[in-house]
C-alpha cells in the first residue's frame, strides 16, 4: 500500500488516514480538514482556523503529510515515501496566490527553511 499526497487528491470531503511528519499519531479525517487535523495531531487543540495560524506562523509550520486509503502498518509507514509537494503551506495563500509567487515561496523555503510568508 502507497500513501497518498495532498497533490494527488481529487476531491475534498474523502476520508483518510492522515499523519503528518515528525509525529508518531494518525487520525482518520476528510481531506479539506487539514488545519484542525494538524492541530490535534501535533496537540495544539486550537479551536479557529485564525488560531491555527497564528501557531503557525510562531512555529514556522509547513509540514510534509500522507494520506492513506487503509489505515497503514508500522512497517507501510516506515518504508514509505514522503513527497515534499505535499507540504502543508499556510492554506490561505493557496486560493489567494497566483502559481509564480507560490513558486517563488517554495524556492525561498528551499534556500531558508522559511514557511510563511506575508500577503
Amino acid at each position: 500500500m502507497k500513501p497518498i499526497f495532498m497533490q494527488d487528491i481529487a476531491y475534498l470531503g474523502k476520508p483518510f488516514w492522515v499523519e503528518i511528519e515528525g509525529y508518531n499519531t494518525m487520525v482518520r479525517a476528510t481531506s479539506g480538514s487539514f488545519a484542525f487535523v494538524a492541530s490535534e495531531i501535533i496537540g495544539w487543540n486550537c479551536e479557529t482556523i485564525g488560531d491555527i495560524w497564528k501557531k503557525e506562523q510562531e512555529v514556522n509550520f509547513a509540514p510534509r503529510i500522507r494520506y492513506w486509503d487503509e489505515k497503514p502498518t508500522e512497517e507501510e509507514r516506515r518504508t514509505a515515501a514522503w513527497s515534499d509537494e505535499s507540504r502543508a503551506w499556510m492554506m490561505k495563500f493557496s486560493a489567494h496566490t497566483g502559481k509564480k509567487a507560490l513558486e517563488d515561496m517554495y524556492e525561498e523555503y528551499k534556500k531558508t527553511g522559511r514557511t510563511q510568508f506575508e500577503e
